[in-house]
Order: structure tokens, then C-alpha cells, then sequence
């Protein structure tokens, strides 16, 4: 979507994820969420974090802060994970769920337009700019697609972020003592492993780069993985460097106008997880005999264990 059309759909959604509103999500959902997942770990000596917390806190936070009902929310979260599927070609079975999903959002709407509540929904639907409100079939779609912004992407940078923390001598020492460093890390690890290393896109017009010709209607392959490892730009661009210069910015929310509208809520989640597990678990350490947690994934990566 291009101006003028983004412009004024993005205005309705920036109002709803300015930084008050986010903030008290943070406080009131979020934070709730990341203290019942450890309260279940805490004392038993050992976890598994992907299957324990990072693949479920950023999903449990969303169905939050959509007051999902709790019957609805087993089916509601596979839906979201294979709606993802699409973004990674497996086409028929994303899609799907994609239908799914936008049929599932169409009758909540319906629902909280009749019955508004605190819920994100009922403040997207309540939500005017210029004297507008969202068109419903915009709202559905932005739903669907939080699911994946909020939630996957969010899951797998957890998981990256302790991966870097756990496998590097002194890291997380160095957080503990200093949590002004956790906002440094973050924004590191959206460089070195950020969740989505690629997106396919379709030309709008013909250009010409790097001097290849390319037509409206192709598309390309866009690498903002490889641009996030430029040795041009970044200095020993393949490690994780918490000191690293903030000279050049890294591509993990995208950049210009279709800079990610959620990423407030995505430094404030990842934040709060953080500081949560130095404060709770103070011996965290991997645990010597698992194998090491390795980051995977073609389009999507993350570590598929996190043995501690």
C-alpha cells in the first residue's frame, strides 16, 4: 500500500501504539504474562525456554490484549502460527488460516462495536483521524497481521537475543549489573539475528539497481538480513557486539514510511522479558549437558531450543 492511502490508515494505527497506551499494556497485560510463565519454571531447577517462555509470552500477551475469550485461545494460537506459513510459501494451509482468522475478526468486531471494553479492538474501532474511523476490512487485516508482528517476530528475537546473552562469556553478567544495557541489546540482536531476515515484495514501477533492470511486477527477494551484515557499514558485521556504533541503523523494523507501526510495543515486551528473567532466575546458564542452542531458519530464524 503507497500514500495517500497508507498515509491515512497509518495515522489511525500509530494513535493506538503511541507510547501511553503501550505502556500501559506493558504494565497492566504483559508483565502479568511474563511472571505466571516463570512462576511455572522457577523452582525446578531446569527449562527449556523456546517451549516454555519465548514462543509463548508474546502470544499469550496478544490474546491479552485482544481479550480473546479463554475457550477460543488454543485454536486462535495455531491459527496465528500457521497463517504464518503464507509469509514461507506453504500457500494453501497459511491462506487458509488466514480466511479463518479474518472471518474469526470480522464477528469479534461485530462484537465489541455493539460492546466496547479497554481491549485494543474496541480502541481501534473508537479510534478517528480527520474526523474518520477505520474501515473494517483494514482492521481485519491489521489484526492478522499482529499476530505475526507482535507475536512471532517478538518470540523468535527473545530467543536470539538469550541465545547471544547465554553464549557469549560475560553478556548476560554485564546485564544483570547494568540494565541500562538491555535497550543496547536489543537493538543488536534486531541487527545480528533479526527474526525476518527477507520479505518478497512486487514492483509498482520499473527501476534500474545496481545496474540491473527490473520491471514492474516482478519480484524481487529483498535481503534486509544481508544489508543488516553489510562489512561497509558494520565492523566485524557477523558478531554481537553489545558496544557496537550506532553510526548506521540496522533493518529490523524495516525503514521510512512502512517503518514498523508496533515498534514501541516490541522493545518494551522484549525489555520486560529481559529484566524479568535476570531478576527471577539469577544463576540463568545453559544448561552443559544439552546441545548448544543454534539459530535456524531460512526466512524466519530463531533457536528451536533453549536448554537451561
Amino acid at each position: 500500500m503507497d500514500p495517500p492511502d497508507h498515509t491515512r490508515y497509518r495515522k489511525f494505527l500509530q494513535s493506538a501504539f503511541s507510547p501511553k497506551p503501550v505502556r500501559q499494556w506493558t504494565e497492566q497485560l504483559i508483565r502479568p504474562v511474563i511472571h505466571e510463565l516463570i512462576d511455572a519454571f522457577v523452582d525446578t531447577g531446569s527449562a527449556e525456554l523456546v517451549e516454555q517462555f519465548t514462543y509463548r509470552y508474546p502470544f499469550e500477551a496478544v490474546f491479552r490484549l485482544l481479550d480473546l475469550p479463554p475457550s477460543d485461545v488454543d485454536v486462535f494460537h495455531k491459527l496465528a502460527v500457521v497463517q504464518t506459513l503464507s509469509i514461507a510459501n506453504f500457500v494453501t494451509e497459511g491462506a487458509e488460516a488466514g480466511n479463518n482468522l479474518a472471518e474469526y475478526f470480522r464477528s469479534l468486531i461485530a462484537e465489541r462495536t455493539k460492546s466496547p471494553g479497554e481491549d485494543m479492538v474496541s480502541q481501534l474501532i473508537a479510534t478517528e483521524v480527520d474526523g474518520e474511523r477505520l474501515d473494517q476490512e483494514i482492521l481485519v487485516a491489521f489484526l492478522r497481521h499482529i499476530l505475526n508482528a507482535a507475536g512471532d517476530t517478538t518470540y523468535r528475537t527473545t530467543g536470539s537475543l538469550l541465545t547471544a546473552l547465554l553464549t557469549q562469556p560475560g553478556l548476560i553478567e554485564a546485564l544483570r549489573d547494568d540494565r541500562e544495557l538491555i535497550p543496547l541489546a536489543i537493538e543488536e540482536v534486531l541487527r545480528w539475528e533479526g527474526p525476518v531476515v527477507s520479505n518478497f515484495r512486487t514492483l509498482t514501477r520499473d527501476i534500474q539497481m545496481a545496474g540491473v533492470k527490473m520491471e514492474a511486477g516482478s519480484v524481487i527477494h529483498a535481503v534486509q538480513g544481508a544489508a543488516n551484515r553489510d562489512e561497509t557499514r558494520f565492523d566485524d558485521p557477523d558478531r554481537f557486539d553489545l558496544h557496537r556504533s550506532r553510526k548506521h541503523r540496522h533493518f529490523g523494523f524495516g525503514a521510512g514510511p512502512h517503518l514498523c507501526v508496533g515498534t514501541h510495543l516490541a522493545r518494551l515486551q522484549l525489555k520486560e522479558a529481559i529484566n524479568a528473567l535476570l531478576d527471577r532466575l539469577p544463576n540463568l546458564r545453559l544448561d552443559p549437558d544439552a546441545p548448544p542452542p543454534r539459530i535456524k531458519g531460512f526466512n524466519f530464524r530463531a533457536p528451536d531450543a533453549l536448554r537451561v
